[in-house]
């Protein structure tokens, strides 16, 4: 049977509106739009529709598409489906459609060339569980609010696999995947590459075999890399992710699989570590310390990624943390007091920083006055300190900032359990609005409350927006766990 889809929609222009109109110009349609076909013989176009309302389109019978299916820049289309579809003869596209959330092909097995779902803004779920095989390449990218893809029966992609900029996505679940480019009829430059994922936690591909080039890189929360089988032919690229993930062959660590120094004292006169090289992915323990007599220095070494002192209270001396470019995380949430200075600075993947205890910065004798200083490590670290500056440690921050005295908003704790505090340095609040990363207003809050409520919030991450009474606004992170 030959396509008849544009024969409809014009029969519906004709129809509704007492003349003929091309597909781009509809825009009173049905919440349904029913494509009866069982096989579509020539390419199938599916373009710049403008629905006025929320609209499905379905394709009941649709088992076939013996060319290519292409559907693109459709306005208010909400979910693509095709409960029959077995095979696309071409290139299967879906972009750049700005409403879409669901896309449903549960009996498709082979696209014959590529299938590429991308910039998607609004898109959450892509179920195919039946795709067995692509003859060219797999793109699914720039789909930020996507948070499942089943493709678990998806056994061999002849071109590349391109995954990236999928932020809502945590886990990548390959599990049947054997090749990609090779054990097709030819291959030429098969890549595998999954970047720029905020959240991707899993990637798991446990049988994937030889590929040419693979590049896995800035996932900051991957936790989980199971390509145990890989064999790379080309170039392999690994890093920028969770640090213990840095690590070469055979590509299959995890968190926890980290080299654990354990440091007993519970007095020392200096901590000193400068540009060291540890070789593996390294996390030092300061078990029992309680007090150090002068400073903390942490400068540039390498495969450090968590320096904890769980008892800490006191320092003799300044605290300084520069450019040690695996850390993670520093926590010491003992400690109360200083001196001189709290200096954090140039850590791309650090997620926690937890001094928030910390009460005061004494001077030293002919010294500067004392600060903090906290700067260019993650916007998570940079913008929600979980602690409290006195007046003449605020003046010295603001002196060591290029943009000088700003408003300063603190939000603690965070992550939040229950409920936070907000702390402004200079403004009034009007309220304060809790979003998701779709936009939805999670929760509003009334101004000036000791305490903000969230132990009703689902766990995630949130967009908190401030709201001050000057007509500014401000936005945060805020973690609810």
């Amino acid at each position: 049977m030959k396509k008849i889809t544009l024969i409809l929609l014009v029969l519906f222009c004709n129809l509704a509106i007492g003349k003929s109109c091309p597909l781009s110009e509809i825009e009173n349609v049905p919440d349904e739009l029913i494509i009866p076909d069982v096989t579509i013989d020539d390419p199938a176009f599916y373009l710049d529709a403008n629905y006025l309302v929320p609209t499905k389109l379905i394709f009941p019978n649709l088992v076939s598409v013996r060319a290519s299916l292409d559907i693109r820049r459709n306005t208010n289309l909400i979910v693509i489906e095709a409960p029959l579809l077995e095979d696309v003869g071409g290139t299967l596209y879906i972009d750049e459609n700005p409403d879409l959330l669901e896309v449903t092909f549960p009996k498709l097995r082979h696209v014959s060339a590529n299938a590429v779902i991308v910039e998607n803004p609004q898109l959450e779920h892509i179920l195919v569980p039946e795709l067995q095989r692509t003859g060219g390449d797999l793109h699914i990218y720039a789909n930020p609010n996507l948070i499942t893809l089943d493709t678990s029966q998806l056994q061999k992609i002849c071109g590349g696999f391109g995954f990236h900029l999928n932020h809502s996505m945590l886990s990548l679940n390959l599990p049947n995947l054997i090749s990609i480019g090779h054990f097709c009829n030819e291959h030429a430059g098969a890549f595998l590459h999954i970047f720029n994922n905020d959240n991707l936690e899993i990637v798991d591909a446990p049988n994937l075999g030889k590929v040419d080039f693979v590049t896995i890189t800035n996932n900051p929360q991957l936790k989980k890399l199971n390509l145990c089988s890989l064999v790379v032919d080309e170039d392999l690229t690994v890093n920028n992710n969770n640090p213990g993930l840095n690590a070469g062959p055979p590509y299959c660590l995890e968190e926890d699989q980290l080299n654990i120094i354990e440091i007993t004292d519970q007095s020392l006169e200096n901590i000193f570590y400068h540009q060291e090289d540890f070789q593996e992915p390294t996390k030092l323990v300061f078990t029992n310390l309680t007090s150090v007599e002068g400073y903390i220095y942490f400068h540039q070494n390498d495969n450090l990624v968590e320096v904890d002192f769980p008892l800490l209270e006191t320092t003799g001396g300044y605290v300084y943390f520069h450019q040690n470019l695996d850390l993670k995380a520093i926590n010491a949430p003992n400690l109360t007091t200083a001196v001189d200075y709290l200096y954090v600075y140039g850590h791309s993947l650090l997620e926690q920083l937890n001094v928030c205890n910390l009460e005061e910065i004494l001077p030293s004798e002919d010294a500067p006055p004392p600060y903090h200083y906290i700067a260019n490590n993650t916007i998570l670290i940079d913008e929600n300190l979980c602690f409290e500056l006195t007046e003449e440690e605020e003046e010295a921050e603001n002196f060591m900032s290029e943009e000088g005295p700003s408003n300063k908003i603190t939000i603690y704790p965070n992550p939040s359990d229950t409920h936070f505090h907000v702390v402004q340095s200079k403004t009034e609040l009007m309220g304060i609005h809790l979003f998701d990363f779709s936009g939805n207003v999670i929760k509003a809050f009334l101004p000036d409350q000791n305490r903000y409520d969230v132990s009703d919030v689902p766990t995630g991450t949130y967009l908190m927006m401030i709201y001050n009474k000057n007509g500014t606004s401000q936005s945060k992170k805020i973690i609810i766990r």
